[in-house]
C-alpha cells in the first residue's frame, strides 16, 4: 500500500513539472530545396502563454531539455520532424524569446524530396515525393492543418510545372519562386511540379566552326587580319598623332592654369 501511494505522489510531482498551460498558434514550416531536389527544413512553433509565470516555467524546462529532440517530442508529439522519413542529418532544436516566442527545429533531408524527371537541353523537371509529407496523410487524404503555413522555396531558375494541389499561393521575388499552402486546407491528392531551366552554354567547338567553317566567319577573320596588318604598317604614324595629341592638351591645361 505504502508503494502504491509513493508511486501516486511521484507521478502527481511529476505531472506538475511537466505540465504546462501553453499553445502553438502558428507552426511555420520552410522548406528550402536546392539544385540536385534534396532539402534542408526550419520549423517554428510559435508559442503563446496566459502569464509571464508559465513562459518562465517553459523557459526552464527548455534549458533542461535542452537539444534532445527525443525529450521535445516526449513534451509535445508536434515537436519533431515533420517533413521527410527519419533519415535526417544536421538536426538541431532551440527555443527562442524575442518579439515573438518561438520553438525552432532544423534539420536536412538525407534523401532526395523533389524527384528528377523529363530532361532535355533546356530544362529538367522535378516532382515533389509525397511519402516525404506522410505526416500530412489522413484516412487517404492530404491534410494541411489549421494555424499551419507550409512554405516551399524553389532552386534559382525554377518555374511551377502545371497546377499545383492542393491550391496553393504562389510568388516570387525575381530570383526565386515559393509555394505556400496555409491550412486549413485537404486534398485527395498531393502534387507540385516544377521546371528547372539549365544556364545557356557555349561549346567551344561550335564557336569554332562558325569562325573558320562559315563565309561570315571568314569574313570576320580577313577583316581583322586587314585591320592588325593596317595598325601594323601605319604604327609610327598612330604613336605620332597620339602624342602630338597628348602635348596638344597638355598645353591647353597649362594654358588653363595661367
Amino acid at each position: 500500500m505504502r508503494k502504491i501511494f509513493f508511486l501516486i505522489v511521484l507521478m502527481t510531482i511529476l505531472c506538475s513539472v511537466y505540465a504546462q498551460s501553453y499553445s502553438v498558434y502558428l507552426h511555420e514550416i520552410n522548406v528550402n530545396v536546392i539544385d540536385d531536389g534534396r532539402a534542408s527544413v526550419i520549423e517554428r512553433f510559435y508559442l503563446f502563454f496566459p502569464d509571464e509565470q508559465e513562459k518562465v516555467t517553459f523557459r526552464n524546462l527548455s534549458a533542461e531539455l535542452g537539444s534532445d529532440i527525443d525529450e521535445w517530442a516526449a513534451l509535445n508529439t508536434s515537436f519533431q520532424p515533420n517533413i521527410g522519413n527519419q533519415n535526417l542529418i544536421n538536426k538541431q532544436i532551440s527555443y527562442t524569446e524575442a518579439e515573438t516566442t518561438y520553438l525552432e527545429l532544423r534539420y536536412t533531408l538525407a534523401d532526395v524530396l523533389m524527384a528528377k524527371g523529363k530532361q532535355n537541353t533546356n530544362n529538367t523537371e522535378y516532382t515533389l515525393k509525397a511519402t516525404a509529407l506522410d505526416n500530412f496523410f489522413e484516412t487517404n487524404v492530404w491534410v494541411i492543418p489549421e494555424n499551419t503555413e507550409l512554405i516551399f522555396t524553389l532552386p534559382a531558375r525554377a518555374e511551377v510545372s502545371g497546377a499545383v494541389e492542393p491550391e496553393a499561393e504562389i510568388s516570387g521575388d525575381g530570383t526565386k519562386t515559393t509555394v505556400k499552402w496555409t491550412g486549413y486546407k485537404s486534398a485527395n491528392r498531393l502534387n507540385l511540379k516544377y521546371l528547372v531551366w539549365n544556364p545557356p552554354t557555349i561549346e567551344m567547338s561550335e564557336v569554332i566552326d562558325t569562325i573558320f567553317y562559315t563565309f561570315e566567319g571568314q569574313v570576320f577573320i580577313v577583316v581583322i587580319a586587314v585591320l592588325i596588318v593596317f595598325i601594323f604598317i601605319e604604327r609610327r604614324k598612330i604613336s605620332a598623332k597620339i602624342e602630338d595629341y597628348v602635348a596638344d592638351n597638355s598645353k591647353l591645361t597649362e594654358g588653363d592654369n595661367d
